[in-house]
């Protein structure tokens, strides 16, 4: 917890069985009252990673910098692939190494992708399915709408992130990146009223558009409006609220595995050099083209990034 003041002159605090000072207010309460509260994770992997650099160093005369380690390293991917994932951060469990051995992530994006669908939401219902049969080849890619498909290409048409669903709701409906982030926000808090509003929101914004497109072609959802909102979790509040992870969490997390896979077989740093950084007025209905522009321009602002906005 942030605060000017002393925590005391805000809030009743109490010390736990381990002798941490703990808030009496829980997180809502503590929001309300204007203060600002940080989540920090320790984790041994950090230092398992610094000990096997020394160790790397010592023994075989290699400086590895985890700064900059090479995210394309293809033996480290045949590695996960493979299934050889003991000891490396969030990948080691059976039911996430099954995932991994089926998706045969080849890039970085793959890792952040299985670390984001190994989650309850995701698993029942079913989306985790799709990208992998999707991922392989085995079906083929489809998107809610053609103006959805440059926010869904890299993930074959399924929305995995939260990024995802906030562009999605800027593009389809009509949202301002602030809007975006509030139908995130509530999404995430699994506020029943809230994710009815958004609902309502939503369609308005596929209204909208269909205004300003002058036809939106409803074909490729396979319904009329409300379904796209069905289809994007808006109504579904169990589903919303479990079904789509920040993809800048995972970003870091997938940094990990890639550094764990790599001190797996650290011969692979001995052979690289490291630092490889990797609208409006149409008289007919719009082509893939327009579309596509159409797109371009609404996203030329990103919205902010996932977590709590800051008051």
């Amino acid at each position: 917890m942030l605060s000017n003041l002393p925590l005391v002159d805000h809030l009743p605090l109490f010390v736990d069985k381990e002798g941490g000072i703990v808030t009496q207010f829980d997180m809502s309460c503590v929001e309300k009252i204007g203060l600002v509260k940080f989540d920090f994770l320790g984790l041994k992997t950090l230092t398992l990673l610094h000990d096997c650099v020394k160790l790397i160093q010592m023994t075989q005369g290699v400086k590895v910098d985890l700064g900059h380690l090479p995210l394309d390293d293809k033996k480290t991917y045949q590695l996960l692939c493979n299934g050889n994932t003991t000891g490396v951060f969030q990948l080691e469990s059976t039911g996430i190494r099954e995932m991994t051995v089926k998706i045969r992530p080849n890039c970085f994006e793959d890792l952040v992708a299985i670390l984001a669908l190994y989650r309850p939401g995701p698993l029942d219902s079913r989306m985790a399915e799709e990208y992998i049969k999707r991922k392989n080849g085995r079906e083929k890619n489809k998107y809610l709408h053609p103006l959805s498909e440059p926010i869904l290409k890299d993930t074959y048409g399924v929305i995995v992130y939260q990024e995802q669903v906030m562009q999605i709701a800027q593009v389809l409906g009509c949202y301002s990146m602030g809007g975006a982030d509030i139908l995130r926000r509530a999404m995430g808090k699994k506020d029943p009223e809230e994710m009815a509003a958004q609902r309502e929101r939503f369609v308005e914004g596929l209204d909208q558009l269909r205004q300003q497109l002058r036809d939106l072609d409803t074909r490729h959802v396979g319904g009329d409006r409300p379904e796209i909102a069905v289809r994007l979790g808006v109504p579904g509040v169990d589903v919303a609220g479990t079904a789509f992870e920040p993809e800048e969490n995972h970003g870091l997390t997938a940094r990990l595995a890639v550094a764990g896979g790599l001190g797996s077989c650290p011969q692979n740093v001995r052979q690289r050099q490291t630092g490889d950084a990797r609208q409006a007025g149409l008289e007919k209905p719009p082509s893939r083209a327009d579309l596509n522009q159409i797109a371009a321009g609404r996203l030329q602002q990103r919205p902010p990034p996932s977590g709590e906005v800051l008051r």
